[in-house]
């Protein structure tokens, strides 16, 4: 098991909120480790600034035709799991946030977003966007069913 997956499943027993404990329940369920990165960087046409992964990631994915993954990592300097958004290539992941900030990441976990949910999550206003992720969308959308 992942240290990823256990601080999950520590966050679902000790949380109090049912709709946290099932908005991590959900994650757990619906994700999985990213180990393999993809041999070739794709073409990049946009500009990837560092610190700013899901601006990154969410590009990548409507620019480039690439898969959209939000979940978490950890890194060789801080065992902690961090939020963290990446894209996917065929089950492969390739982050181009980290590659430009040479951060060394040990553990990934996440779950692939499907791109008719980015692409109405991009048409909610902009309050929407500054309350929730994308994965948080997808979640809320699954849990109502409106897709």
């Amino acid at each position: 098991m992942s240290k990823i997956t256990e601080h999950l499943k520590q966050l679902i027993t000790i949380l109090s909120n049912p709709d946290q404990k099932d908005y991590y329940k959900f994650i757990l369920k619906s994700g999985r480790e990213y180990r393999n990165s993809i041999l070739h960087t794709p073409k990049i046409r946009i500009h990837i600034e560092g610190k700013m992964c899901y601006s990154n990631a969410l590009k990548m994915a409507l620019y480039d035709n690439l898969g959209y993954v939000e979940g978490f990592y950890m890194t060789e300097k801080l065992e902690l799991p961090l939020e963290h958004a990446f894209n996917e290539i065929k089950g492969k992941y390739f982050d181009s946030t980290t590659r430009k900030s040479k951060v060394k990441v040990t553990e990934r976990f996440g779950v692939r977003v499907p791109k008719r949910v980015l692409m109405k999550y991009l048409l909610e206003d902009d309050r929407m966007q500054s309350r929730f992720t994308a994965l948080k969308y997808y979640y809320l959308t699954m849990k109502n069913k409106k897709l």
